[in-house]
């Protein structure tokens, strides 16, 4: 049975989680590079949010959303190819529109996203 891995940015977190909650990047050793790149994204998500009044946090312009997300796209592709067949690596969308889904395949969020752009066009993203 494949252990499932998500990737979810939240605050003060390691970024990745597991059923049990969040998991440090050494158990599961990751590169060094992926694991810089997952704490800079979790770290760009913390610095959206007021810190002395959070739930009057600004939303973030929606440029720097798209970027994030692609972003996290790119890491969800890199943990996919590094902990290889013996894990499921789910990406938790936290893009606006997305209604906090678990993503299994980046084919299957990038169909979402582009069902959802054929409503909103701010939803769309490209990727290469």
């Amino acid at each position: 049975m494949k252990r499932i891995v998500r990737l979810m940015s939240d605050y003060c977190s390691s970024g990745l989680w597991a059923e049990e909650g969040m998991i440090e990047h050494s158990s599961l050793n990751l590169s060094k590079n992926l694991s810089k790149r997952i704490y800079e994204w979790v770290s760009t998500y913390e610095g959206w949010l007021d810190w002395s009044d959070p739930g009057n946090s600004p939303e973030p312009p929606l440029e720097e959303q798209e970027d994030f997300d692609k972003e996290g796209i790119e890491i969800w592709k890199q943990l996919i190819d590094e902990l290889g067949d013996d894990y499921e690596v789910v990406y938790f969308g936290d893009k606006p529109n997305l209604d906090r889904h678990n993503f299994t395949s980046v084919d299957e969020y990038l169909e979402y996203c582009s069902l959802l752009g054929k409503n909103n066009k701010k939803t769309q993203i490209v990727t290469e």
